[in-house]
Formats: structure tokens, C-alpha cells, sequence
């Protein structure tokens, strides 16, 4: 099992617009980046999107829609 707070997070970039962004609170930079890694190279629905992640401080990120 992913984990809900995941799985949310999964649901929500689906309908990320390109240029349009998410902020992920109380979850870590490198677990963040892994899951974006993880759902553009082996989940179609993410196929052809790209995402930048950008460290606020180590519990808070923000996610842009770059493609």
C-alpha cells in the first residue's frame, strides 16, 4: 500500500495544469522527489509530464507542472 497522504497527493497532480503548482506539507524532500521519479517513469497517466520539485525547508515542498 502507497499510503493515503500518497495516494492524495498521486490523485491531485493528475489534473495539475502545466505552470500551475502543489505544496506538499510535513513530508520529506527526498520522499518527495522519489514519488515524482516514480510516477513520471512507471504510471501512464504521467506520461509526458514533467515536475520540478523545490525545497521550502525539509518537511515543506512545492511542486511545479513544467510539461
Amino acid at each position: 500500500d502507497i499510503g493515503e497522504y500518497k495516494r492524495e497527493c498521486i490523485n491531485i497532480l493528475k489534473s495539475v495544469e502545466r505552470g500551475s503548482s502543489l505544496l506538499v506539507e510535513d513530508r520529506i524532500y527526498q520522499s518527495v522527489i522519489w514519488w515524482i521519479r516514480e510516477m513520471e517513469n512507471t504510471m501512464k497517466e504521467f506520461k509526458g509530464k514533467l515536475f520540478h520539485v523545490e525545497e521550502i525547508d525539509h518537511n515543506t515542498q512545492k511542486i511545479w507542472r513544467v510539461k
